[in-house]
């Protein structure tokens, strides 16, 4: 399995305006709400599983702004 670079990322969730507008959307639904249940562990377990989708995505747009980016590999 051949895995999305940093920049492929980037160009998905960041340049692209559907894809902003999905990102915007699943962090709504699923990061910037509380992931914490106190009645159920489980819930919780659940909760953070979804949130970390979100953390992966974001993780990988910072990291294209931060790489130098090859113009060459547009090419």
């Amino acid at each position: 399995m051949k895995r999305a670079t940093h920049q492929q990322y980037f160009e998905v969730f960041q340049r692209n305006s559907d894809g902003n507008e999905i990102l915007q959307t699943l962090s709504a639904l699923f990061y910037d709400v509380p992931s914490f249940d106190e009645n159920n562990q489980y819930k919780t377990a659940y909760n953070e599983g979804r949130r970390s989708v979100i953390e992966f995505i974001l993780r990988n747009i910072a990291l294209a702004q931060v790489e130098p980016y090859d113009q060459e590999q547009e090419e």
